[in-house]
């Protein structure tokens, strides 16, 4: 899996390309609070959204800008639980938007689990 984020200045031809994918209609993942400090806070809403095949993925944050934030290529197809919640902890690492305390998901996909799956994996990450 190759996950690359707007923030990552050295791969950005290779982001604007995979941005520029046919994706399917964007659907809601979930939305929530982040905070760098008590004065330095604020809500982000994320979307997300594959090509046909499901080899591709994108996550779209809505806010300002709205825009396409990290993409995802696959060799084959994978379960979009893990591949969402790796891009998350991908945005994050990389200096882009995170959720800190989240306020509600879609109905149409287990947005809990990408959430829990996405903390742990960064608590992971941290211990190495």
């Amino acid at each position: 899996m190759n996950i690359i984020c707007y923030t990552e200045e050295d791969k950005l031809s290779e982001f604007k390309k995979l941005k520029r994918k046919k994706w399917e209609a964007f659907d809601f993942l979930m939305d929530g609070e982040w905070s760098e400090s008590p004065y330095h806070e604020g809500d982000v809403r994320f979307y997300y959204s594959s090509t046909p095949n499901k080899k591709n993925w994108a996550i779209m944050e809505i806010g300002f800008p709205k825009r396409i934030v990290c993409v995802a290529s696959l060799e084959s197809p994978m379960d979009p639980i893990e591949v969402l919640a790796r891009m998350l902890l991908r945005l994050d690492e990389t200096g882009g938007t995170y959720i800190d305390l989240l306020n509600d998901g879609s109905d149409d996909i287990d947005y809990e689990k990408i959430y829990w799956l996405y903390r742990e994996l960064k608590h992971q990450s941290r211990k190495k």
